[in-house]
């Protein structure tokens, strides 16, 4: 068979293979199937079967910092043109069980931020002289998506099944499982030092693992100008040291400002959660009306994207509109689609909701952890953050003041966009019955959507909305702009 010339036509000899090869039980990425194992073997049937199964075979490249010398080797020129779907997996220094109880030393981290920039360095110099194009197997995908995780084979879910069964049985040794690394971000180093562009990369994901620091995040994309397709997640939920937290804040507001990804489709995601004890007071991180550095770097990254996707994030109306600003400031040119799903909590330490009259009232209930069963040398590890003591979640009816300030920043966002089809402000709210849970489903989402066929004429007039007071209407319409509430 080798010998001869494949008798059968491609059409068949194509779906031939996938049933050999696919295993359809298994997808590495959307579209795309894992293959059998000893798919590769088919490849020597013959000359025709080689390609195809080529293409299945390469299009999804598993990469660590041990394979990466071999790509340059195994990958060649024809063979680059079916790779669809690129995982980078930086793998971290391994820990053993007598840290376990341990959070990750400073020393440590920095470990860890070395290995992580020298994969990450060692992946862009290789790719740097890939070319881009069409992906083989999907011709009508331009480009590699790739996905960048980061994490130690010691980590929850990565040591195996054996070691985790034998982790939830250690009742002697203690085990703080994930909170070992919560705090532990990724630097890329040297910080000043640019990455190799990369011109074959269309899209780019975060994978969930360990946390990637803002500025690395900014110097990968900035160095991917063909990403288009953004996925991306920074950590900014830290709950008892506020002063890290704000640092944290400002981090990522300048590594936003600095991030140059124009035209691009991207979903990114803060992992913030709102405090569980409704009676709480929620941490101040920047007096009201203050222009801090996340509010400028988010307005300044918003104006070049085409769609943005954001989560888990504190809002103000800042973020999004700057009354002190002028007008080319202002402009976003390019946004044609806003949704933001945000924490009921504003940045200057207050609630977005308040009790409903109209709920029923909740009992107090007992903290989540009995602080008696504890010794104190563990509680700094085991407790949760005072705002999380208690799931005590009996605010249900948004604060109109507060919410009209944030829709205003928002409409004076939209009211610059040329061509804004569609916003949407979704809060994370607490109960969903009884008759809050009827007045949530009108009230728990703004909408503003553009009617007129004149798009830019009808956005310039959003600057404008009405002070948000009667809950009871569904529908508000007002200069082409429907508001549902």
């Amino acid at each position: 068979m080798t010998q001869n010339r494949w008798p059968l036509p491609p059409e068949i000899t194509e779906r031939i293979i996938d049933l050999l090869c696919l295993d359809r039980r298994r997808r590495y990425f959307r579209y795309i199937y894992a293959n059998l194992p000893g798919t590769a073997q088919y490849a020597g049937v013959c000359k025709e079967w080689q390609e195809l199964v080529e293409r299945r075979t390469f299009r999804n490249l598993r990469l660590s910092r041990a394979r990466l010398a071999d790509v340059d080797r195994i990958v060649c020129r024809r063979r680059r043109t079916y790779v669809c779907t690129v995982d980078l997996n930086v793998e971290l220094e391994p820990y053993g069980a007598e840290v376990y109880g341990d959070f990750e030393t400073a020393e440590e981290t920095a470990r860890n931020s070395s290995l992580f920039s020298e994969t990450l360095r060692l992946f862009f110099d290789i790719f740097s002289r890939w070319t881009p194009g069409n992906s083989g197997l999907h011709r009508e995908r331009a480009g590699i998506s790739l996905r960048i995780t980061a994490f130690s084979p010691s980590d929850v879910g990565r040591c195996g099944k054996a070691e985790m069964t034998r982790r939830d049985g250690d009742i002697k040794n203690h085990d703080i499982y994930t909170d070992r690394y919560i705090h532990s971000i990724l630097q890329l180093l040297p910080a000043a030092g640019d990455l190799p562009v990369v011109e074959s990369v269309s899209e780019v994901i975060s994978g969930k693992a360990r946390h990637i620091s803002a500025p690395a995040w900014a110097l990968i994309i900035n160095s991917l100008p063909n990403a288009k397709k953004i996925g991306i997640n920074f950590w900014e939920n830290e709950k008892k040291d506020l002063e890290l937290r704000k640092r944290l804040r400002d981090e990522i507001g300048d590594a936003l400002a600095r991030m140059r990804c124009p035209n691009a489709e991207v979903t990114l995601t803060c992992s913030y959660e709102a405090p569980k004890d409704h009676s709480s007071i929620p941490p101040i991180l920047t007096a009201r009306g203050v222009d801090d550095a996340f509010a400028r770097g988010m307005r300044t990254w918003t104006r070049q994207l085409k769609r943005l996707f954001l989560s888990g994030v504190v809002i103000s109306p800042e973020m999004f509109y700057a009354a002190a600003s002028d007008e080319e400031e202002a402009a976003s040119e390019h946004l044609e689609q806003l949704e933001v799903t945000y924490a009921a909590v504003t940045p200057h330490g207050t609630w977005l909701l308040e009790f409903n009259p109209e709920d029923s009232p909740l009992d107090r209930p007992s903290p989540v952890v009995d602080l008696d069963e504890y010794h104190p040398d563990s509680l700094v590890r085991e407790v949760p953050a005072p705002e999380d003591m208690y799931e005590y979640d009996f605010r249900t009816r948004p604060v109109a003041t507060e919410m009209d300030h944030i829709h205003q920043g928002v409409a004076g966002l939209c009211g610059g966009c040329r061509h804004c089809r569609s916003c949407i402000l979704l809060p994370l709210m607490g109960r969903s019955s009884g008759v809050a849970g009827t007045m949530l489903s009108y009230i728990n989402m703004m909408r503003i959507k553009v009617l007129a066929l004149h798009i830019g004429e009808a956005c310039r007039d959003i600057h404008r909305p009405k002070t948000w007071l009667s809950f009871g209407r569904r529908w508000r319409r007002f200069e082409g702009i429907n508001l549902r509430f």
